[in-house]
């Protein structure tokens, strides 16, 4: 008799670790598809974030040797529409 018992614990034992899994995958699964869609929405921000940094680049006003060779030019220039 303790054989049955013993045989009928195992089995419930069994079915309850089947549905922890099943749920834990239920979970796992979950997770995967948030993980995949905040991963696209913080590629999305690093984009925008590197468009936001190339505008600022641009409009960034010139210092130092950078600003002296901006000047040479528009005098160049200057210079050259006024031959």
């Amino acid at each position: 008799m303790s054989d049955v018992h013993a045989c009928l614990q195992a089995a419930k034992a069994d079915k309850t670790a089947a549905m922890r899994l099943s749920g834990l995958d239920q979970q796992l699964t979950q997770l995967k598809a948030e993980q995949a869609e905040l991963t696209k929405q913080w590629e999305k921000e690093q984009q925008e974030m590197q468009r936001l940094q190339s505008i600022k680049n641009e409009v960034r006003v010139p210092t130092g040797q950078a600003f002296l060779n901006l000047s040479w030019k528009c005098v160049a220039h200057y210079v050259d529409s006024t031959s």
